[in-house]
This record gives C-alpha cells, structure tokens and sequence, in this order.
C-alpha cells in the first residue's frame, strides 16, 4: 500500500484537493461561512444586561450590539426621566414650603418678635430636609464604624484563644 501511495502521489493530493474544495462549496452553498465559525466573546456585564450568551457567532454580533445599544439608551432615558421626576418634586415641596414661609412672614411681620419667629419656622422646616450627600456621608460612618468593630472584635477573639491555648 505504502508503495502505491508513492507512485500515485499526485493523484491523492489532486483528489485531496479537490475533496477540499467540494467541501467548501457545499459549505458556502448552504449559507455557512467563514463569519459563522468565527467566535465573539461577549463581555459579562451585557450577557447579564441583555441575556446573551457567551461567545456569539461574528455574523451574529452585529444584531447583539445593537439589542446593548438599545438597552443603555433605554436605560439611560428611564434614569434621567427618574432624576427629571425627583428634581420636579423637589422644586415643587421648596416652593410648597416658600409659599409657607412667605405666608407666615407676612402674618408675624406686624408683630413683636416675629422676625424670631419666621427664622424659627425656617429652622423648623430645615429639620424635614436633609443636605445633599448627607445619607452617603452616614453610611460611610456607618460602614467605618462596623469595621473598626469587626477588627475589634477578631482581635479580642484572637486574644481569648492565645489565653485558652497558652
């Protein structure tokens, strides 16, 4: 057999090839090609956002980059319709709450002391509001605090097991 080969060396790489390129007709005949063997690699975060799977045939990436495209424009119109929405309230509880003030200015004006009384209102209705950034600002302490009293407490454990041991 071997010494078959070697005489008809040609003949098989001739068939060889042409079994090879018969393949790759059939192949490109049934709508296969190069682009659907190729692999994208879809990062984590919009496999999560828009339920892609991981790796995604080229020829498919194109229709997946436009479902993110479309998933952040409408994501990102929902959070500033959202900020729109707070900053309304927020404008309509200061103006509710100036509308009061200017009220009542107006009625312990004539009266004695009743410039205390209109900086006392004012103080009053600043105790409802909090400063922008005040409850990150708190659960900042908050985090710090339960640190320094989880180091605390593995130190004293640390120290209760030394005594128990030693």
């Amino acid at each position: 057999m071997a010494e078959w080969i070697k005489r008809n060396a040609v003949a098989i790489a001739l068939a060889g090839t042409m079994a090879s390129i018969i393949i790759m007709l059939v192949f490109v005949s049934s709508g296969c090609s190069a682009s659907d063997l190729i692999q994208v690699r879809v990062p984590s975060g919009v496999q999560r956002s828009i339920s892609a799977p991981k790796l995604v045939p080229l020829s498919d990436a194109p229709h997946e980059w436009d479902r993110w495209i479309l998933f952040v424009e409408s994501e990102s119109e929902r959070f500033s319709d959202s900020i729109a929405r707070g900053q309304e309230l927020l404008g309509f509880v200061q103006s509710m709450t100036n509308t009061g003030l200017g009220l009542a200015e107006q009625a312990l004006g004539g009266i004695p002391f009743g410039g205390a009384l209109i900086g006392g209102l004012g103080l009053v209705s600043g105790i409802f509001f909090d400063k922008p950034g005040a409850k990150k600002k708190e659960a900042a302490e908050k985090q710090a605090s339960y640190n320094a009293g989880m180091a605390k407490g593995k130190k004293m454990a640390e120290e209760i097991a030394r005594e128990l041991r030693g």
